[in-house]
């Protein structure tokens, strides 16, 4: 799942599972940090995170990108979209999210499993800035 964080500061969600019994099961990993700007988060953490940031969500504060689908039983549901799948059809917008991402992980990741120049060039800026402080002048 493609996640803004329009917010300062880190964000930082355990991922709880509500209907887990065992409190010491029920943090199923270490916790999400959610950096300002664009993160991705997998799908099956994002689900247990987001129904601590309802309000967050609503506000505009964080902003998810996803696609509508049916499900096995053919309820529609949302599903979160991979920036590489996402940067395939909104290489623009791939590349402005590239621009608002701070987390150096992330970053390297997307670069990595990009297959445009544009895209790795992008990242591979971001991730000098990152790591010295600002954008080059």
């Amino acid at each position: 799942m493609l996640v803004n964080w329009k917010g300062d500061g880190m964000n930082i969600i355990p991922p709880i599972d509500p209907d887990e019994k065992d409190a010491a099961k029920s943090a199923l990993v270490k916790a999400v940090k959610l950096y300002p700007g664009w993160n991705e988060v997998p799908d099956n953490l994002w689900k247990f995170c987001k129904l601590h940031l309802k309000d967050q969500i609503e506000k505009g504060s964080i902003e998810e990108i996803s696609v509508k689908r049916k499900g096995e039983d053919g309820i529609e549901v949302y599903e979160g979209v991979a920036f590489t799948d996402y940067a395939v059809k909104n290489r623009n917008k791939a590349i402005e999210m590239i621009e608002n991402c701070f987390d150096i992980d992330c970053l390297k990741n997307w670069g990595k499993n990009s297959q445009y120049d544009e895209i790795r060039i992008a990242v591979k800026n971001q991730v000098e800035a990152c790591e010295n402080g600002g954008p080059k002048e």
